[in-house]
């Protein structure tokens, strides 16, 4: 950041915003993402592989939306190192880098489809 002559910026660290910027960060690694199926583990956007939590991860709760950072092979699949995200991050990221958008320029879902129907699709199709 220096040889850039880029400013160093950073969120109070007792600002409310200070955690969710950590998230936002790492929705970066968007490849790295991994959605809840109804039978409780996770299929990760990327690949389509069928993955569960790490024991070793400290979430107390499975999220529908996880970024992890290791994926780790045993005599299962595990996703380690992960985080609970939300969907509209993914979708900010996505359409970021994709020409593929909405007709009229809309922002939110088209009738009938969830905003995680559409990050996944979104995704998807950056990954193509």
């Amino acid at each position: 950041m220096d040889r850039l002559g880029l400013m160093r910026q950073s969120t109070d660290f007792h600002s409310r915003e200070y955690y969710i910027n950590i998230r936002k960060l790492c929705a970066g690694f968007f490849m790295q993402v991994a959605h809840k199926q109804v039978n409780g583990g996770y299929l990760t956007i990327k690949d389509n592989q069928v993955v569960q939590l790490h024991p070793s991860t400290c979430l107390d709760h499975k999220p529908e939306w996880v970024l992890y950072n290791e994926f780790v092979l045993t005599t299962k699949n595990y996703v380690r190192t992960v985080t609970d995200i939300k969907p509209q991050w993914l979708l900010q990221i996505a359409r970021s880098i994709s020409r593929w958008g909405r007709s009229g320029g809309r922002d939110e879902a088209p009738v009938g489809v969830s905003e995680e129907q559409v990050a996944v699709v979104e995704i998807n199709y950056v990954l193509q």
